[in-house]
């Protein structure tokens, strides 16, 4: 019923609040505005993020023959026999909020060396719900949620607050509250499984897999709260450690968090009744024939818990499973800590057609690793060197994108480029804060800028000839004649009779005021004309409008 609630009444309107508060106002700004400014704003909102102040989280591992790898780097060998605490997370109260533990049983085809493996982890967390991997075959195991067997794929299910999902390694991942992570696999019969926890629970932990606090020397806390000497560089003997740590860290019928078959009679008792000793290495390499030696280091490439895995179980095969176990692990640690690359450079880039445009592009790396720059684009106008120096040489006006690459071996960062191409004739200049095409790939923009053009030009690109006639209307209708480009404006015939003015403007011609009419005594003036009148006492002559007669 929790996930039911989860999916259809808790999920929707956040998949909604995430669609208003984030995806529209980014389509809106960025993506279909072709306005600069626009996003520019939604920027100031939603900056881009550079990784800057991001902490890792810490990796702590099990693999073979009990070999660990604390949540400090501390590397020791444990083989005890039973069920123990392998990590405890408490809170500022102390109050427990996470527990981990694992089950070994005794390694060897028969079950019968002097050695230990890993064949099922249980964890709790601070819900309540219980997490149990189970090793049901070689290279196989199960998971079980509070008793009861899950199906995992490689879509993540969330499950009484935990989420579940298999890696494409065939490594079956839990996620907890809190920042917890447990990825476990199977390989030669064994589990070998990897923790990692967010830097908030710094300074919280205890058990097999240390006290996280940056500080080496007290990892080997024993749960009575005593510490082994420990220098920070040389591991305690093996057998104090197997003595005065790792078996103080075995749980107690009260403590389990283990789903045991009842069905079957099974128990905590089941388990942890006995008083089984390891044989340690050093008792190996005396005990053990020189040619079994020579073969394990051979194989072994001179790694010292391989050489144990093989001496303890006499089997070359479960050795090389170690060192790819340890290889894998070195590999996840190196680039769970690993940085990637902050590149540094314009993201925006503008030019005309045919005509090409540089830039350099550089990065930080704060492992400081070797960084080469690639460029993920569909032109073969667009390259760039390993060392960041960019180029676009445009030669068709066809939309092109491009992100560069920026890799340092372990991760990579990308940047997507916003490409301006100008693609107005010589009549114009490009207006590169308007946009008159937007189009968006790969979080990379392509943009052509408007054109502003000369005034006897039109047009998106400026090549059409401005009829300067449309906007502007001579005084007689139909005689605007627009002057053909390069030559800009328009003429018009001239005023009619009587009227003066440029064409596109006529006034009357006041023929009295300027004193160039025809009349003997009185002018009147009238619209493109004039009226002769006499003073009285006198006539017009009827043979001739312009004089007076007495």
């Amino acid at each position: 019923m929790q996930w039911r609630n989860f999916w259809y009444n808790i999920l929707p309107p956040l998949r909604n609040q995430y669609k208003e508060m984030e995806v529209d106002p980014y389509h809106d700004c960025c993506r279909d505005s072709g306005d600069d400014y626009y996003c520019a704003l939604y920027r100031e909102k939603r900056p881009l993020d550079f990784c800057a102040g991001y902490i890792p989280p810490q990796i702590g591992f099990f693999f073979g023959d009990p070999h660990v790898v604390t949540l400090d780097g501390v590397q020791y060998t444990f083989n005890g026999l039973g069920e123990f605490i392998l990590l405890n997370v408490r809170d500022e109260n102390d109050a427990l909020m996470f527990s981990l533990q694992g089950r070994t049983i005794r390694a060897g085809e028969n079950k019968t060396s002097q050695a230990t493996i890993f064949v099922t982890l249980a964890a709790q967390g601070p819900t309540g719900t219980k997490v149990q991997w189970n090793l049901i075959e070689d290279d196989e195991l199960s998971l079980m949620i509070n008793g009861r067997t899950v199906n995992v794929t490689e879509n993540s299910d969330f499950i009484n607050k935990v989420a579940v999902h298999k890696t494409s390694k065939n490594e079956t991942v839990a996620t907890f509250q809190d920042g917890i992570s447990i990825t476990v696999s199977a390989k030669m019969g064994a589990l070998s499984f990897t923790t990692s926890l967010d830097n908030s629970l710094k300074n919280k932990t205890e058990g097999l897999l240390g006290v996280w606090n940056d500080d080496k020397t007290d990892d080997f806390k024993a749960a009575n709260g005593t510490y082994l000497e420990f220098d920070g560089t040389n591991v305690p003997n093996e057998r104090i450690i197997f003595l005065n740590f790792g078996l103080t860290w075995k749980t107690t019928v009260n403590n389990s968090v283990f789903t045991y078959n009842m069905a079957i009679g099974e128990g905590w008792y089941t388990f942890n009744n006995n008083s089984f000793i390891p044989k340690f290495y050093d008792e190996l390499l005396q005990t053990s024939d020189k040619d079994k030696i020579d073969k394990a280091n051979e194989t072994c490439q001179g790694n010292d818990n391989c050489i144990f895995d093989v001496l303890s179980t006499d089997d070359l095969s479960f050795g090389t499973a170690t060192l790819q176990s340890m290889n894998s692990f070195a590999a996840q640690n190196s680039t769970m800590k690993n940085f990637p690359p902050n590149i540094t450079g314009t993201s925006r880039v503008q030019t005309r057609l045919n005509e090409p445009v540089y830039t350099l592009f550089a990065a930080t790396d704060a492992n400081n690793d070797v960084v080469t720059f690639s460029v993920l684009t569909d032109s073969p106008d667009i390259r760039i060197t390993e060392n960041g120096n960019f180029s676009w040489h445009p030669t068709t006006s066809t939309p092109v994108f491009a992100v560069i690459i920026a890799n340092d071996s372990k991760g990579v960062s990308e940047l997507g480029l916003t490409l301006t191409l100008c693609n107005c004739s010589i009549n114009s200049s490009c207006d590169y804060s308007r946009s008159i095409f937007s189009m968006s790939k790969n979080n990379s923009i392509f943009k052509i800028p408007s054109c502003s053009c000369t005034p006897a030009y039109t047009g998106d690109y400026c090549s059409e000839d401005f009829d300067a006639c449309q906007d502007n209307q001579c005084f007689l209708n139909d005689t605007c004649k627009d002057q053909p480009a390069p030559l800009e404006g328009y003429t018009c015939a001239p005023c009619p009779d009587n009227l003066k003015g440029d064409g596109l403007k006529c006034f009357d011609l006041d023929e009295c005021l300027e004193n160039i009419s025809s009349c003997e005594q009185i002018c009147t003036n009238v619209i493109a004309s004039y009226n002769c009148s006499c003073y009285e006492g006198y006539t017009v002559n009827p043979m001739n409008h312009s004089l007076c007669i007495a």
